[in-house]
């Protein structure tokens, strides 16, 4: 009776669908670049790019032509109008650094849309191996209650011949009860899964075959599967690009270089040509008018001050430069460390500690079976060998979250690699 309550309350919120109407288990690649389509965060960047490309574009090496026109009442009804153009010519290279500034910030914005995208793709990667595992425990689970079922139909058989205690019968079914509160804390990490899906599959069409959205469609069908799924695919793309925190401090840098160029040329003479012709002379000889101007700064503390706070941000830039360079090279030595240690933890408990507790089980059975041993041990062995193969398929998600952190620290994360348009 204990079993079949406890199937009536559980199995409707474990039903998980049948494995012919699964779609295949997406590619880690393919769930990323669905990612980057659908978040917003990427789109976000896109556009701080096109305005910096934009400022760049006019940032021309030459300084614009200002005409001006000015209207004013000469004597009664009469009255007199001025026309005048002037062209500020640029202090030597202080143009070119403004030009190479606007580029400078194009390359910053650059490094910060690389620094989302690997973001993005780190947590869709995540997201893959998270749903790989639920759907290995999942098959683990069903797997390990077969054979506890199994175990209280044996219990049973020998209990109607008087050869088990009631006391076996519960140890049995409380067994059962064990495993399917394990399988609800399972369900509970499907449902914090399914509501990170959620906002991505609104912003995407239901896709029409292998199309746009398919990958993040098929990752969401997987959420309540109970069958093993394919590896998830590589986590390295196949470019090779620097860490994008670096990238970010060094464009950062050469922001930092070009401002501090600006302020050294500032207390450059400026020279300016102008030209005017006004109606209000009575002559009109005297209405045209042709000149140059020397704009000379003459504040040099301020010019001064201006150089030393420039020259200070370009050292701390470099300084960040330096630092981001340093824990790139510490988190990428980090997370090889942790692939290195979980890879050597998944083939010792795939060929050794699993072959050892799948051959207890099966002999502490025929023990049980042949009034040699007692159902506790064979209990103990089914829990043991449902725990190894937990802890295999966790240590196996566990390397490829590590394989993703090396992967994002260097940069090359699957799928962020794409063209961005």
């Amino acid at each position: 009776m204990i079993i079949w309550t406890l199937s009536l309350l559980v199995a409707p919120a474990l039903a998980a669908p049948p494995s012919e109407a699964l779609p295949p288990f997406p590619s880690r690649a393919d769930v990323v670049e669905d990612c980057l389509r659908a978040d917003p965060r990427e789109s976000a960047a896109g556009t701080e790019i096109a305005a910096a490309k934009a400022i760049a574009a006019g940032a021309t090496p030459l300084s614009p032509l200002m005409v001006n026109v000015d209207v004013a009442p000469l004597m009664g009804d009469m009255l007199g109008g001025e026309v005048s153009a002037s062209w500020m010519l640029p202090a030597p290279r202080m143009r070119a650094s403004q030009t190479a500034l606007a580029v400078a910030g194009v390359s910053d914005k650059e490094a910060a849309q690389r620094m989302v995208a690997v973001e993005i793709a780190a947590e869709a990667s995540r997201m893959v191996d998270e749903v790989w595992e639920l759907a290995a425990l999942r098959l683990i689970f069903d797997q390990h209650d077969a054979v506890l079922a199994s175990a209280a139909e044996a219990v049973a058989r020998r209990l109607g011949a008087g050869l088990a205690t009631p006391e076996q019968r519960v140890m049995a079914d409380m067994a059962r009860v064990d495993l399917a509160e394990q399988r609800l804390t399972l369900e509970r990490r499907a449902s914090v899964v399914e509501a990170r899906l959620a906002p991505l599959l609104a912003a995407v069409p239901a896709p029409i075959g292998s199309g746009e959205g398919a990958a993040l469609y098929a990752l969401s069908a997987w959420t309540r599967a109970a069958v093993m799924p394919s590896e998830p695919g590589p986590v390295l793309s196949t470019s090779t690009v620097r860490s994008p925190a670096v990238e970010m401090a060094e464009a950062d840098l050469a922001m930092a270089r070009q401002m501090e160029a600006m302020a050294r040329r500032a207390g450059a003479p400026m020279t300016e040509l102008m030209l005017s012709y006004s109606s209000m002379w009575g002559d009109p000889a005297m209405g045209l008018m042709a000149g140059v101007g020397v704009e000379i700064p003459i504040d040099g503390r301020v010019l001064r001050q201006q150089r030393i706070g420039a020259e200070q941000k370009t050292k701390a830039a470099e300084t960040r430069v330096a630092a981001a360079k340093w824990a790139a090279s510490q988190e990428q030595a980090s997370a090889q460390a942790m692939v290195d240690e979980m890879a050597a933890m998944e083939t010792l408990m795939r060929e050794r500690m699993a072959p050892l507790t799948a051959e207890r089980v099966r002999l502490a059975r025929t023990a049980f079976e042949n009034n040699r041993g007692t159902l506790a041990d064979w209990l103990a062995a089914v829990r043991d060998d449902a725990h190894t193969a937990q802890r295999l398929v966790e240590t196996r998600a566990e390397l490829h979250r590590a394989e993703a952190m090396v992967a994002m620290a260097r940069g090359e994360l699957a799928g962020t690699e794409l063209e961005r348009k």
